[in-house]
């Protein structure tokens, strides 16, 4: 089942979030403050997406919605797409579940992010639904 974020979903994507920090390779991603993390998923929530089975979160789509920097156009950016590895069916469905909520509520561009270098299967996923790359980050610590 996908469903819309909820307040109650708190914990839970908390507790995803951190494990999938845990388990990342990457030195620059961490969770410092509890608080604020709680406060800002509290934030994505009601414009995030839940895949559920059985009482368990299976992967989620969170994000929010704000303006483009040079104009009043709606964009959706995304922040954390997750998927376990033993439901990557509902993927598709948690796209097309954020998809059409833009639809709905005037979006007019979806920015979907990704962590992984040059990962070939975002890479086509991305392709055959018509997005563009648009940028690439870089990141250093400040010592």
């Amino acid at each position: 089942m996908i469903r819309q974020g909820e307040p109650r979903d708190v914990e839970r994507v908390y507790n995803i979030v951190t494990q999938f920090i845990d388990n990342a390779k990457f030195w620059c991603i961490h969770l410092v403050d509890k608080t604020k993390a709680y406060k800002f998923i509290s934030e994505v929530l009601p414009t995030s997406f839940i895949a559920e089975e059985g009482g368990k979160i299976t992967g989620m789509v969170a994000g929010y919605i704000t303006t483009y920097m040079l104009s009043e156009d709606k964009v959706y950016q995304t922040v954390f797409w997750w998927v376990d590895k033993e439901h990557k069916e509902v993927s598709l469905k948690l796209y097309n579940a954020l998809e059409q909520a833009c639809k709905v509520t005037g979006v007019k561009y979806l920015v979907m992010a990704h962590l992984w270098d040059e990962s070939v299967h975002l890479e086509r996923f991305y392709n055959m639904h018509g997005f563009r790359k648009l940028e690439t980050h870089y990141i250093r610590e400040i010592k």
